[in-house]
Formats: structure tokens, C-alpha cells, sequence
């Protein structure tokens, strides 16, 4: 309960937040096994992290990042204001993410190693763990819904066209644009490559079961008869971006992904894409 509910600042005085405690409370006398739940989940006021992301004018996409990832940043809060997002500036945005509970302050003397407090300011942060699910959520069905308004013709193009040179720009280029919400790690990675055909008419699977593992994304295109395998790599360090882009190839040529599921494809290409941070490298089978 700490974790998920806990973590605001009243005063010197950190607190829970009553609503979810009562909730869990309930569910807790009904099934003492029950897990934390997120209770603002579905409630209408979390469409006001969306509203941050859409606003034209104000970038605040390298400030989520921060925030998802665990860090602070600071900001002039102004308490005596209205919520009209249309005509806000950031300061009045970020405000209202900490008026409303998104966000809370850090409490003096808890600042990460060399950070320098400016004057006037409040340190912010993510409270716990059930808000951070919310900006996950938020940032998820953001990019969802980018990509799908994207015209994605040139990108899909390479990829049935074996083109990693290219996809390697297009997708790094769509990474570098993107909020990272998950701290760079293989599962964010995994789900940032398969949101790239949500939409484009294709079947898209994840880990589903091929040859003798798992492939990590596998799209067909049923009525051309065409399929793509796609094994994801994170690097450990931008050096190893190439030698894990080979192994991923490797991998499904050992594990056979290519011979089970897929009987009656004409063409499967198969990829190996490495990530590090913000940078993309994608091989194509005869290209390593």
C-alpha cells in the first residue's frame, strides 16, 4: 500500500491518499488476498496528462521522461489561477498537475546527488506507483494514437522491402520523438515496435509461441501472403548496438521461428533490431 498510495507532501507531513486507501480497504475484506488497484484509473481528470502532451506551443516531453524515470524536476507553482488549459502557459500546467495530485513535492534534503534548488521553486515528482500507471497509460494511448495519424507508407514500405538503412532512420527518428515511459527497457521497446503497425491493417502477435521459443513480434499480411519476424535487443551500450542486432538474427534462425505458424506465407522477412536509449539499429537477414 506505501508503495502504490503513499508518498504526498502536506507540510513536513507525508500522506496517503484517503480515497485509495478506503478503497483497497473494501476490497481487502472481501479477498484478503487482493493486490493494489489503480482507483483513478478511469476517472475523467486523467485526461488532463493528455491535454499536457497535446497542447501546441509548450514541449514537455523531456520533462515526462524525467519524471517517469524516477527524477524530480522544479517548477514555479501558482496556486491563484484558472484551469483553462487552451490558454495556459507551462507554469500554470505544471501547477495544475501538482494542485491535483499527479504530482507532489520533495520533501528538503531528499533531492537526487548535485541538484541545485533555484529560488522560488517547487521540486516535483511522481508520488507513487498508482499515479505513475496513469502517466504510463496516458503516454501509451498518446503514441497509439500518433502513430495511427502518422503516414506510415514510407516506413511500412521498408519494411516489407528489407530496407534496414532506412528503417533504422525512420524508426529512430519516431523513438527520438517519443516519450520513454518505461526507462529504456526491453519491454518498452517491445511495445514501441509493435505500436508501429497498430492500425495498418495487419494481424500483429507478441511472444507468441514459434518453432521452438518465442518470436518477440510477428506480423502478417494475410491477403499478400506476407509476414515479418522481428527480434528486439536491448543493448547495454551503444557499442554492442551491432553484435546484439546479429545475435537477435541468429536467434530466430536457431530457434525456427520462421518454419512453424506460418505455412502458405510466400515471403517472411526476418529482422533483428537493436535499441540503446534513443538509437535504433535494424538488420535484415543477408544484410549481416
Amino acid at each position: 500500500m506505501k508503495h502504490w498510495y503513499d508518498g504526498y507532501l502536506f507540510g513536513e507531513n507525508e500522506v496517503y491518499c484517503p480515497w485509495d486507501v478506503v478503497n483497497h480497504v473494501s476490497m481487502l475484506k472481501v479477498d484478503p488476498q487482493s493486490k493494489p488497484a489503480n482507483y483513478w484509473k478511469d476517472t475523467s481528470h486523467n485526461e488532463i496528462i493528455r491535454s499536457f502532451i497535446d497542447l501546441p506551443g509548450i514541449d514537455v516531453r523531456g520533462k515526462f521522461e524525467t519524471l517517469l524515470a524516477g527524477g524530480v524536476i522544479q517548477e514555479r507553482i501558482v496556486e491563484d489561477m484558472t484551469y483553462d488549459l487552451a490558454n495556459s502557459s507551462e507554469e500554470n500546467l505544471w501547477s495544475i498537475l501538482y494542485l491535483t495530485g499527479y504530482l507532489t513535492q520533495v520533501r528538503d534534503g531528499r533531492y537526487p546527488e548535485g541538484f541545485q534548488k533555484e529560488e522560488g521553486t517547487t521540486v516535483l515528482h511522481i508520488p507513487n506507483e498508482e499515479v505513475k500507471t496513469i502517466f504510463e497509460d496516458t503516454i501509451a494511448k498518446w503514441f497509439r494514437d500518433t502513430v495511427t495519424g502518422m503516414d506510415r507508407r514510407e516506413m511500412l514500405e521498408a519494411w516489407w522491402g528489407g530496407e534496414d538503412r532506412k528503417l533504422t532512420e525512420l524508426v529512430t527518428d519516431i523513438l527520438f520523438d517519443t516519450i520513454s515511459y518505461f526507462d529504456y527497457k526491453e519491454d518498452y521497446y517491445h511495445a514501441f515496435t509493435a505500436g508501429l503497425f497498430v492500425g495498418a491493417g495487419y494481424a500483429v502477435s507478441s511472444n507468441k509461441e514459434q518453432g521452438t521459443g518465442r518470436a518477440d513480434i510477428v506480423v502478417k499480411d494475410r491477403s499478400n501472403r506476407r509476414a515479418l519476424i522481428i527480434e528486439i535487443k536491448h543493448s547495454k551500450k551503444e557499442g554492442d548496438m551491432e553484435k546484439d542486432c546479429r545475435e537477435a538474427i541468429e536467434q530466430i534462425r536457431r530457434k525456427g521461428y520462421a518454419r512453424t505458424d506460418l505455412k502458405g506465407y510466400r515471403t517472411v522477412l526476418r529482422y533483428g533490431a537493436a535499441f540503446f536509449e534513443k538509437d535504433c539499429l535494424i538488420c535484415a537477414v543477408g544484410s549481416v
